[in-house]
């Protein structure tokens, strides 16, 4: 392993690699740090092993010791081409980066088979997680690939397709009343209890945003180590957008690229902590009331880690990207636009990095010649998007020719 320690983004202090979450000394998200100089540049190459390998092809770039990896053969997912979408919206060259494909349908799946394993290589026996539903489906699957137990702490609300995936698994699920933020807090005071180790993807667990990074790699390698001009992000807290840069700062120190994307962290209007404080020109995200948005996924109020937030946005800004917040409306459009025209089926949360495209491609910000790539984080099945009503009305027929004719569908 060529991990040497993990540096807290806020002070600089250094901490040793362990069961460490956050600074001890200010309480901000780490960054773990390798020993780059003894790392081959073969190691961010996808190509270089076997899809069987998924993520842990780049196993010197990521903190875990090989003989406690636990995999269910995450990673390399396809980078799409989309042209039809993008005749829409006016881009010559849009691609989509299909995380759905993911063992549990969602990008979740890099960093907590990451944290999970970095929990067994630790000696943990119980993971315990908060999330709006996806990291906590990808945290049970692969606790249950460890044996290790899995306890699961979500809003009630969370949607019934992510909750099944836990319980299937057989994790241990609690909802509570609250939000995202409420349920981060009752982990941290549960791991803190019982000795559990915390793997909740905000940056509360600094090995798992390591996971995310693997999405710069890939997208790079199906570039011909080509940097696309944009990625676009659905972005709650920010580690996913965070991580690919991560990725691609790493890749331009090994030489393998020669420029560095703009990162679009792409909010719901709903709940836009983020995208709020990039449009007023701030340098803290402060937490945001009452959050309400059809976008799940990405629903993080950061009441009481809105430090991660503005490392969220510090990274935004220092890409010369975005943070913009999109509206339910133009999220639902959004989803169904793309599914329409390439049929790839997604969830809410990936709409908002789509409807940003769009906004972003509207007012000029995003240039016709750009090469812009979305990450679709989550699975259509995962939250539906269909009313109840939509599906009622779908037309039911005797299975005659004579009644498919009578519904005159023509060509």
């Amino acid at each position: 392993m060529f991990a040497i320690g993990a540096w807290c983004t806020t002070c600089g202090k250094k901490h040793e690699l362990g069961r460490v979450y956050r600074c001890e000394a200010c309480e901000g998200p780490l960054d773990i740090r390798y020993d780059y100089a003894a790392i081959p540049r073969s190691a961010f190459d996808p190509a270089r092993g076997n899809r069987a390998q998924g993520i842990w092809v780049h196993r010197e770039l990521l903190p875990v010791s090989p003989a406690h990896i636990v995999t269910l053969g995450e990673g390399q997912t396809p980078l799409l081409r989309c042209d039809r979408f993008g005749s829409q919206v006016g881009l010559a060259a849009l691609w989509v980066k299909d995380e759905t494909r993911q063992p549990t349908g969602s990008f979740k799946d890099r960093p907590l088979c990451v944290a999970v394993s970095k929990a067994r290589e630790l000696g943990a026996d119980t993971v315990v997680t908060a999330s709006s539903g996806n990291a906590a489906a990808a945290m049970s699957a692969y606790a249950s690939r460890a044996g290790l137990r899995a306890v699961v702490i979500v809003p009630a609300d969370a949607p019934p397709g992510k909750l099944l995936q836990m319980v299937a698994v057989g994790a241990r699920v609690v909802r509570i009343t609250g939000t995202v933020s409420d349920s981060i807090v009752l982990a941290q005071a549960a791991a803190k209890e019982y000795g559990w180790y915390n793997v909740t993807t905000t940056f509360e667990n600094p090995y798992s945003v390591e996971g995310d990074k693997t999405v710069a790699y890939e997208i790079a390698a199906e570039l011909d180590w080509r940097c696309p001009t944009w990625i676009v992000v659905p972005t709650g807290a920010g580690p996913l957008p965070v991580g690919i840069f991560k990725g691609f700062v790493e890749m331009q120190h090994a030489g393998l690229v020669s420029a560095l994307p703009r990162i679009v962290a792409a909010q719901a209007a709903g709940c836009a902590p983020i995208a709020r404080a990039f449009k007023a020109g701030d340098d803290l995200v402060t937490p945001w009331a009452n959050p309400k948005t059809v976008a799940s996924g990405i629903q993080d109020p950061l009441v009481g880690y809105s430090q991660d937030g503005t490392l969220t946005l510090h990274v935004v800004r220092r890409s010369q990207g975005l943070a913009v917040g999109t509206s339910d409306e133009a999220i639902l459009k959004a989803v169904r636009l793309m599914a329409q025209a390439e049929g790839l089926y997604v969830e809410p949360s990936v709409g908002a990095a789509i409807a940003a495209v769009v906004e972003l491609r509207e007012g000029g910000s995003i240039r016709k010649d750009d090469e812009v790539v979305i990450v679709s984080t989550g699975h259509g099945l995962k939250q539906p998007f269909a009313s109840q009503d939509e599906l009622a009305a779908l037309p039911k027929i005797e299975p005659t020719l004579e009644a498919l004719k009578a519904l005159d569908l023509g060509r």
